[in-house]
């Protein structure tokens, strides 16, 4: 045996403890007691496929609820993200760079498993939103006034209307459809107005 396998070997032998006085043949053997390691919790993760964004539990955002008055704003952070108030809507500009090929998207609310689901779209659809700005040659973030669709998901996750939420992108590609998912459950209390 090299001196590997004698540690490996001498690893998985139990634990040798005598009783009784030295020279005395009786032992017993007793194990320490195996770490039960701790459960490590990971997200739900996003769509198994595309055909969940279609859904009989997903509904799109319709463009009333959805404005095209805003706010320039450009967040700087390496994750993206969407952040939401009770007012507003405004995806930072990591999550704008992962759809650069267009300015619109449209949202829709999987009720049953709690995500909002984000696909680019045309500047025609009715339900797109605008949700950047082309400016120098790229797509910078703007905030998008969205109050009905902002006080329907608050009411619907049972949110503080006075609070702003962040939740982290899921990129998701199939075949030539790429989508960002929102896990809702999986938000992240920023402020509190007072």
């Amino acid at each position: 045996m090299t001196n590997k396998n004698k540690t490996s070997a001498a690893a998985a032998e139990p634990v040798k403890r005598g009783r009784g006085k030295p020279g005395n043949q009786s032992h017993t053997h007793e194990t320490a007691p195996a770490a039960v390691p701790e459960p490590i919790k990971t997200g739900r993760g996003g769509l198994r496929d595309y055909s969940e964004a279609r859904a009989k539990t997903v509904q799109r955002v319709r463009g009333e609820f959805l404005s095209d008055v805003f706010k320039p704003e450009i967040t700087l952070t390496f994750k993206p993200k969407i952040t939401l108030t009770h007012r507003t809507v405004t995806f930072n500009t990591a999550c704008v760079n992962l759809l650069p090929e267009g300015q619109y998207v449209s949202i829709s609310i999987d009720e049953s498993n709690l995500r909002l689901i984000v696909e680019p779209t045309m500047d025609y659809d009715k339900n797109g939103l605008k949700f950047a700005n082309f400016k120098n040659g790229r797509n910078v973030p703007r905030t998008c006034a969205a109050k009905d669709f902002c006080s329907i998901l608050f009411d619907f996750m049972k949110w503080n209307p006075n609070a702003k939420y962040r939740i982290l992108a899921i990129v998701q590609e199939f075949g030539d459809k790429k989508i960002v998912v929102f896990n809702l459950d999986e938000v992240q209390q920023v402020s509190s107005e007072i």
